[in-house]
């Protein structure tokens, strides 16, 4: 999937682990977003914009906790 934030971060390339109604998580090996960014996103089955709420690190890849904003 790909996200495309404003800025300095640019585009990141992420992996689409899990999809609710209300958003979704990805892994990727950017290092952690910073919370409260915003991002337009798209993927197969849908596209809209996204804010992050969560990074959890792990040793070898991060995921990353979206919601929905649009």
């Amino acid at each position: 999937m790909s996200l495309k934030f404003s800025g300095d971060l640019g585009n990141v390339d992420a992996e689409l682990i899990d999809v609710s109604a209300t958003g979704f998580r990805t892994r990727h090996h950017r290092g952690l977003l910073p919370l409260g960014a915003n991002a337009d996103f798209s993927y197969s089955e849908a596209s809209g914009s996204v804010r992050v709420v969560w990074n959890w690190m792990f040793p070898d890849h991060v995921e990353t906790g979206f919601v929905i904003i649009k």
